[in-house]
């Protein structure tokens, strides 16, 4: 062999060799491994990540059996029909089944695949096989999150409904939010009624102007309204309520969105 032709050759090795382990450092980083399943003959190809992700020896054989014997229990039957359902049908698949590891951790993989035929004309599988655990995970943290949430928010809606004082949620016009049913036995309005109406409207007018101005003081400073003052019903007539005013600030712009009052009926 000429020495330019060993010089070329070696070259050409030399970048295969750093493609493949380009190539393996990538599906090391993305956790994403490679197959390739022959149906007719049941051989089985494996990348080194495969290998990582299943925890097999590299040096060990692949087999459909052994892949099975790793899934998880209640994943096995599923992913043995769908396997045979792809060897027939011969059609692209994409799925998301579990792993039972010997120590008894999970893992769950999404193995995607697509049809292909070989240079000799044999049918065969090819795809990618993918460690999805940490997104399992961060999406189960996430609905705890939110059923966490939605009980909180429960309760915290069965307050509102059942407090014994009146609570009224005003937007930054000043207008009815939410009002809870001792609010409007309070001013005598139906809950239906309550739901947009501006709360001047439950300001007895020798209020008006002073507690307009103490409002957008406190509001401004975000400091809370505490004081016995005056309301008028919807029938005009006046009742007497120890009010506390309570700014809420919109996370992260400081700007006031909207406050809630609570008043409770002064029977003294």
């Amino acid at each position: 062999m000429k020495p330019t032709k060993r010089i070329e050759r070696k070259r050409a090795i030399e970048d295969l060799r750093r493609s493949e382990a380009y190539l393996a450092e990538a599906q090391r980083l993305s956790r994403t491994g490679s197959f390739g399943w022959n149906v007719s003959s049941g051989e089985i190809y494996w990348s080194q990540e495969t290998f990582r992700i299943f925890e097999f020896d590299p040096r060990d054989e692949v087999t459909v059996e052994r892949i099975v014997q790793r899934t998880h229990p209640d994943d096995r039957s599923v992913l043995l029909q769908l396997m045979e359902q792809f060897s027939r049908e011969r059609k692209e698949f994409d799925l998301e089944h579990r792993l039972l590891m010997p120590g008894g951790s999970i893992k769950h993989l999404r193995v995607v695949g697509r049809p292909s035929t070989d240079e000799s004309g044999r049918f065969e599988f090819v795809g990618a096989v993918m460690d999805i655990t940490e997104r399992k995970q961060a999406e189960a943290d996430l609905r705890r999150s939110g059923e966490q949430l939605s009980a909180q928010k429960a309760q915290l809606d069965e307050l509102f409904e059942q407090a014994p004082e009146g609570i009224v949620l005003l937007d930054v016009e000043d207008r009815v939010l939410r009002a809870n049913p001792e609010f409007t036995r309070i001013f005598g309005y139906a809950p239906e009624e309550a739901i947009g109406t501006p709360i001047n409207e439950l300001i007895a007018p020798e209020e008006l102007r002073s507690e307009a101005e103490e409002y957008t003081r406190r509001i401004i400073n975000g400091e809370l309204l505490n004081t016995e003052t005056i309301r008028r019903r919807k029938d005009g007539k006046r009742v007497h309520v120890s009010l506390l005013a309570v700014p809420i600030s919109v996370p992260g712009g400081g700007q006031i969105a909207e406050y809630a009052i609570l008043s409770r009926h002064h029977r003294a």
